[in-house]
């Protein structure tokens, strides 16, 4: 009878566990405090106000609170990831919600911008191996194939890539004469070797940094553009085209001959050299004048044929303020 009483209470007590255990599981989320979207809110003014940590810290509460669909989630995962990396300087816990936003999202729109801010996270970490082979793994085999290295005599390697000599040379060669060597010895090429590699290792760590990206260096590198391409043109519009011969650096010599007159020596009267003797400075303020009569008709053609008008009033006022 005893036995019996014990397996009857047994049963009763599994039983009312199993209800229990139901129950805990079948309960709703929970519905206390702040609505999903009073949290939200209150992340995003926390952010605008520049308390960057306790903003991270109500992202994730609302995370855990709110009812997200992937592409939801792993915006806000994202955001949080840029908080911690660029204004909490956080990288381990920005490589974590970086990483939760691409396992939530792997093909959505900010899979190449996740992939550069791992890689910065990663260096910023002096992790430059990590970094670098993360690097590799998000370049696009286009990518790839456009920065496959030249072919020719291997002088170097950088982490399994061959470094040539054609792509140390073509850096070289930029050089000033007198800053370059001739090449032919040891020393000479491993020392021109060395400079392209610190020069190749510093840029690949900037990039790995995202600095390539930093609006600054973008406006810089915009700058550079417009100077080559503009150069460029210039010296196809203009200065190709102004080559004088002999006849016409005599005539010029002869047209302004005040200009070369040089002050004697003491006790003696002002001279005018002959041509021969100052023929390169005649060439060059030739040259100078011919190529600035050039540039302007170049200029009023370009003005011309773009319907350029100048805004007399505009210009006033930038005159005024300027007064």
């Amino acid at each position: 009878m005893k036995i019996w009483l014990n397996l009857l209470i047994s049963l009763i007590t599994v039983s009312l566990a199993a209800v229990l255990l139901f129950r805990s599981y079948s309960a709703p989320p929970d519905s206390s405090g702040p609505k999903p979207e009073k949290l939200l809110a209150l992340a995003q003014e926390l952010r605008s106000e520049g308390l960057h940590s306790s903003a991270v810290e109500v992202y994730r509460q609302y995370l855990d609170k709110a009812q997200l669909g992937a592409t939801e989630a792993a915006n806000i995962y994202y955001l949080v990831g840029t908080i911690q990396m660029d204004q909490l300087r956080q990288y381990e816990p920005a490589i974590a919600s970086l990483l939760m936003a691409r396992q939530l999202d792997p093909s959505g729109p900010l899979k190449s911008e996740i992939g550069r801010r791992l890689v910065t996270s990663l260096e910023n970490l002096n992790k430059p191996g990590a970094a670098s082979r993360r690097l590799t793994a998000e370049t696009s085999p286009q990518e790839k194939a456009a920065s496959a290295p030249a072919t020719g005599v291997v002088v170097a390697s950088i982490d399994g890539r061959p470094v040539t000599w054609e792509e140390v040379r073509s850096r070289w060669e930029q050089l000033p004469a007198g800053a370059r060597g001739k090449m032919q010895s040891v020393e000479e090429v491993r020392e021109a070797v060395t400079g392209f590699l610190a020069e190749e290792l510093l840029f690949e760590s900037a990039k790995r940094r995202g600095f390539d990206q930093d609006p600054e260096v973008q406006d810089k590198m915009r700058q550079v553009l417009r100077q080559l391409a503009t150069s460029r043109v210039y010296q196809e519009e203009v200065a190709s085209k102004v080559q004088p011969g002999e006849t016409d650096l005599n005539l010029y010599y002869e047209a302004h001959k005040a200009a070369f007159k040089t002050k004697g020596e003491e006790g003696k009267p002002e001279r005018i050299p002959p041509f021969e003797e100052v023929r390169d400075r005649v060439e060059r303020l030739y040259r100078q004048e011919k190529e600035q009569e050039l540039y302007q008709k170049l200029v009023q053609q370009l003005l011309t044929a773009n319907r350029v008008e100048f805004d007399d009033d505009g210009i006033g006022k930038v005159v005024e303020s300027n007064s």
